[in-house]
C-alpha cells in the first residue's frame, strides 16, 4: 500500500471508529456488529438435531458401516479363492474372523475392551488384524512374527498380507523359507489344520479346529464362529438340485 505524500495514517483504533451513511439515512460503525455481535453469537447454543434426524443419521452411519464390512469380507473370500481353498476351508476361516473382528473384517482392527469394533476404548498390547494377532510375551507371538514374516517376504501390512501369513505358516514344508513359522505354530497343529483345511467336508469341524489349532482362544465362542462359518458357506455352495 502507497499513501499519497503528507498523507496520515489512520491508526487501527481510528479505523475501528470509521462510519459510514447507509441508504436510509443511518450512521454505521464498522466495529458495530449486525443486529446480532459476534460475542453473542457465539455465547449462543448450537441447535441440537430432533430425534428423527438423530436416527436418521445413525441409520446412515449403520448401513454406511454394514456395506464396508460386507466389502471386506468379499474381498477376504476373494483372497481365500486365489489362494486354493475350498468353499469348506473358506467358510471355516472366514466364520473366525468374523468373531476376532467383532463383525467389521477389517485389517487394521483393533482389540476393544467391549468387544465393539468401534469402540475407542482399545486393548494396550491387545490383539491386531483379522485374526486378533498377539503376543503371548515380549517379541513371541504371533503379533511379532507377522512383522518378521512381513520383513522375509517384502510385503506389507494388509488383508491380504494377514492371510498370507496364516496360509504360509499352516501350509509351508520344510523346504520354505516360511518354515520356521509354521514351527513356531506346532508343526502338529499345523499339520493337523492342514488336514482338515484340505479334506474336511464339515465347516464346522474346520472352523473348531481352526480356533483350537491357531487363535488358540482363551474364551473361543465356538457357536458363534461355526454359526459365522455356515453362513459363509451356505453363500458358497452351489445349490442342490
Amino acid at each position: 500500500l502507497v499513501l499519497a505524500k503528507g498523507v496520515k495514517k489512520p491508526t487501527i483504533s481510528e479505523l475501528k471508529e470509521l462510519k459510514i451513511k447507509t441508504k436510509d439515512n443511518k450512521i454505521r460503525v464498522f466495529n458495530e456488529g449486525g443486529a446480532v455481535s459476534m460475542k453473542e453469537q457465539m455465547a449462543q447454543p448450537t441447535p441440537r438435531p430432533s430425534s428423527e434426524q438423530t436416527k436418521a443419521i445413525l441409520a446412515d452411519r449403520s448401513a454406511a458401516r454394514a456395506e464396508e464390512h460386507e466389502q471386506n469380507r468379499q474381498d477376504i473370500i476373494t483372497h481365500l479363492k486365489e489362494r486354493g481353498l475350498r468353499p469348506e476351508a473358506i467358510a471355516a476361516i472366514v466364520g473366525n474372523i468374523a468373531v476376532e473382528t467383532g463383525g467389521s473384517f477389517k485389517f487394521d482392527q483393533m482389540q476393544t475392551r467391549s468387544g465393539d469394533p468401534y469402540d475407542p476404548n482399545t486393548v494396550r498390547f491387545g490383539g491386531y488384524g483379522l485374526f486378533q494377532f498377539d503376543d503371548y510375551s515380549p517379541g513371541q507371538g504371533h503379533r511379532s512374527w507377522y512383522q518378521e514374516y512381513l520383513k522375509d517376504n517384502e510385503k506389507t501390512d494388509s488383508l491380504e498380507s494377514q492371510l498370507d501369513y496364516v496360509l504360509d505358516t499352516i501350509f509351508a514344508d520344510t523346504q520354505d523359507t516360511n518354515y520356521k513359522y509354521t514351527e513356531r505354530l506346532g508343526v502338529s497343529d499345523a499339520g493337523t489344520l492342514k488336514a482338515y483345511l484340505q479334506t474336511s467336508t464339515n465347516p464346522e469341524q474346520i472352523s473348531d479346529a481352526f480356533v483350537d489349532r491357531f487363535e488358540k482362544a482363551g474364551v473361543p465362542h465356538s457357536s458363534r464362529r461355526r454359526d459365522a462359518a455356515m453362513k459363509t458357506f451356505a453363500e458358497l455352495s452351489p445349490p442342490v438340485e
